[in-house]
């Protein structure tokens, strides 16, 4: 497929071309593609024109002049990442104006709202950090949210491949960088907002205005929002101040869907959904409490699409695990060990909070925080760990051009005590002490990673699993 750039781009000045398709990586250039040289966080697309071109880019779009002797046309654009989007969007013609885009953002839930609503809605697939398609077969995903490109080259293949909805997690950094300007958002959805990030936003109040960003899309007809968090308590005011449609959820009086009656059973929680719909029993298979707000959530947006709301809390009793996501993976006989993704202080918290209630005796927790991030939540993630466990191990996560060492240290700056705290390298290692000193009424919380395969470390992704490394431990733990 050849379009002509004009097409693509408006102006006097474009070339007479045409082009095969967009990328911002050099070793992704097919001949006759666009190249898109930028500045980026680690990166300047700038040192890598040269390979672009010989790789048979005819045409370079740049945040910068050209530099001397560049063979193909150059074109300048203050932001090229906004002219990306626009780009990518018309070259695979506008695919979110056929499909329902449902956008969720937050800090915590993304994955979970998203692989649940792929799971529990007919024609609805999933885009995220778990990777893009329908459940349980997805595809890999770098990011979180994608670049633009690859947005849209996947929304475009999704709606070839006959969805009519995807849920798509939307980061902060996509909402602030134009990754998704150019995509049709039909609902969104907001979870919550704690600390992380503030490598990159500035504070908590430009991390909050990022994540609002995704409720001030023009052609968004439902905004869903936790009202329990303040943050979503004024984006709700502001939909309805635009009067737009904004439907709640949450513990307050206030909020249009509540739970109520919310108790522990073997395998999860029972309780009632109340509010404008009226008032019906549930019973969940999770057993975190995180799982009641996220399930909030999914109900509103099959309402939204019309779904009979008997059926979807008769159906949302039997969704399948999400990797990853509390995921336990221990059989009878042995520790519970639980896989998550919990990398903030407040996922953790969340976390250890609901397994503590649940562990009979001895609660442990393996994390470790990630390299060139915020350094600030390391000490208060070690806080959160500290209050619940009674064993700490702290290890590698994603250390990448930092010394683990020095993330460690910022780590053990947040315990009052070291008394109980284990300090290991190695992941798999500390994963194996943390399962060799467990019984079977024990619980062990893996952290950080989650469904991951790969630790960042000196720019290189290190195949790595930490569902893996439990099931060869807790398997060679059988055998002696």
């Amino acid at each position: 497929m050849a379009i002509p750039l004009r097409k693509l781009i408006d102006g006097t000045n474009v070339p007479n071309v045409k082009v095969t398709g967009l990328t911002n990586d050099s070793r992704r250039v097919r001949p006759d593609n666009v190249f898109f040289a930028y500045k980026g966080h680690f990166l300047d697309g700038f040192d890598y024109v040269d390979s672009a071109i010989r790789q048979g880019a005819t045409v370079i779009i740049g945040d910068r002049a050209a530099p001397a002797n560049v063979s193909v046309p150059w074109l300048h654009f203050a932001n090229v990442r906004k002219v990306q989007s626009e780009i990518a969007a018309r070259f695979y013609n506008n695919p979110s104006n056929a499909i329902n885009v449902i956008g969720i953002t937050g800090t915590n839930g993304k994955s979970s709202i998203a692989y649940g609503l792929a799971s529990l809605l007919l024609e609805t697939a999933c885009m995220g950090t778990l990777g893009w398609g329908q459940p349980p077969s997805l595809r890999p995903s770098e990011l979180t949210t994608v670049d633009s490109i690859l947005v849209q080259q996947n929304l475009s293949q999704l709606l070839q491949e006959g969805f009519s909805r995807v849920a798509m997690e939307v980061s902060s950094h996509a909402l602030v960088q134009d990754r998704v300007n150019n995509v049709r958002f039909d609902c969104a959805v907001f979870t919550n907002l704690s600390r992380d990030h503030l490598d990159y936003h500035a504070n908590m109040s430009e991390y909050a205005n990022a994540k609002k960003k995704l409720f001030q899309h023009p052609n968004l007809r439902c905004g869903i929002v936790n009202i329990d968090d303040p943050i979503g308590q004024s984006i709700a005011s502001q939909l309805r101040a635009h009067d737009r449609l904004c439907w709640s959820y949450g513990t307050s009086e206030d909020a249009q869907l509540r739970w109520r009656n919310i108790k522990s059973t073997a395998t999860g929680f029972s309780g009632v959904w109340q509010g404008d719909w009226g008032e019906f029993p549930f019973e969940l298979p999770f057993c975190i409490e995180a799982s009641i707000t996220n399930s909030a959530a999914l109900l509103l947006v099959a309402l939204f699409y019309q779904q009979d709301i008997e059926t979807v809390v008769e159906k949302m009793e039997q969704l399948p695990q999400v990797p990853g996501r509390m995921e336990l993976i221990s059989d009878e006989n042995q520790p519970k060990v639980v896989l998550d993704y919990a990398h903030t202080p407040a996922a953790l918290e969340t976390v250890l909070y609901s397994l503590k209630k649940r562990t009979p005796r001895k609660l442990l927790c393996v994390f470790g925080c990630g390299g060139d991030r915020d350094r600030g939540k390391r000490p208060e993630m070690a806080a959160v760990a500290e209050r619940y466990a009674d064993r700490v191990y702290i290890t590698t996560d994603n250390p990448r051009f930092e010394s683990p060492v020095a993330i460690i240290e910022d780590v053990l700056g947040g315990f009052t005590r070291h008394n109980g705290v284990v300090i290991e390298l190695d992941r798999s290692r500390a994963i194996q002490e943390a399962l060799a000193f467990a019984d079977e009424y024990d619980t062990v919380l893996i952290a950080g990673k989650g469904n991951e395969d790969y630790q960042d470390i000196e720019g290189e992704q290190v195949p790595y699993s930490d569902r893996q490394t439990i099931i060869e431990t807790l398997r060679s733990t059988v055998l002696c």
